[in-house]
């Protein structure tokens, strides 16, 4: 078992010892109290479990292209009446590809380690030899580094439509509150935007911005987007013209500054399926 804090030891070397050590186990990372959960194999990951990963397969699949709303909901009502997996089913029906299904986890493991990247301050714990299933997408540990470094400029948050298939029963049945700061980041989202350009509009480095976001992902109100799944998409209705740059902290906080927030962000599902909160008009 190896247990330590952040505020000694990054990610970034605990993920280099376990690699160059060829660790069998789970890591994992306390943030807020919530639990954040990584699979290695012989030094290289293949699976995760985390607040921030909301999505079932199926609506992962959709995000990705690789499979339409329609077969989704066809498939979905198949398995609810037939008590078997949705994996199989889209396997069999050929809706879907294993290196689709394989692409997806892959990506879903990306975007956990790059939000878990950033993190500081917090506790982690190793223990070894404990797995979950047998590793079939094995991502190397140097890769995932890399892809955390350079993601600032790839990834794209976007609030999540009002129909989002496969989000857990309940997961967004509260209001949430947040801070000005968040409000400030959440208020220049546009399904553009990369995360380095909301930080270099807000005059803030990556990580607060990333510090910003984390909340509403795990809430289920924004997703991470890069890649295919931008292809297509519209910007948000009236995010045509660029803001002018404002800060959220030491230097000239009057000028563009957005509208103050409500005190919370309502995530029932009522509010949910408001058109102002969906990603396209």
């Amino acid at each position: 078992m190896l247990k330590g804090n952040f505020a000694d030891f990054s990610l970034e070397e605990i993920f280099w010892l376990l690699s160059r050590c060829s660790k069998t186990g789970r890591l994992t990372v306390a943030l807020e109290s919530v639990p954040n959960h990584v699979y290695f194999n012989d030094g290289m990951i293949y699976a995760v479990e985390s607040s921030f990963s909301r999505d079932g397969l199926g609506s992962r699949l959709v995000r990705a292209k690789k499979l339409s709303e329609e077969d989704l909901d066809r498939a979905l009502d198949y398995c609810a009446e037939n008590n078997e997996s949705l994996e199989s089913v889209l396997l069999r029906w050929q809706l879907v590809t294993r290196d689709d299904l394989d692409f997806v986890v892959r990506k879903q493991i990306k975007e956990i380690v790059f939000l878990l990247y950033h993190v500081e301050g917090t506790e982690f714990l190793f223990e070894a030899g404990l797995q979950v299933l047998a590793p079939r997408v094995l991502c190397d540990v140097d890769d995932l580094l890399r892809w955390s470094v350079e993601a600032t400029g790839a990834m794209v948050p976007v609030l999540r439509p009002a129909r989002t298939p496969g989000i857990d029963e309940g997961g967004a049945s509260e209001a949430v509150s947040f801070t000005l700061e968040e409000w400030a980041t959440v208020s220049l989202i546009n399904g553009r935007r990369s995360i380095a350009e909301l930080a270099e509009v807000l005059v803030i480095d990556h990580s607060a911005v990333i510090r910003s976001l984390r909340r509403f992902i795990s809430a289920g109100l924004i997703a991470l987007l890069d890649g295919p799944e931008l292809e297509g998409r519209e910007l948000m209705v009236g995010a045509e013209s660029e803001p002018q740059p404002y800060t959220v902290g030491r230097r000239n906080r009057q000028a563009g500054r957005p509208p103050l927030p409500p005190p919370v962000i309502d995530l029932s599902e009522q509010a949910l399926t408001h058109p102002e909160l969906s990603e396209t008009s």
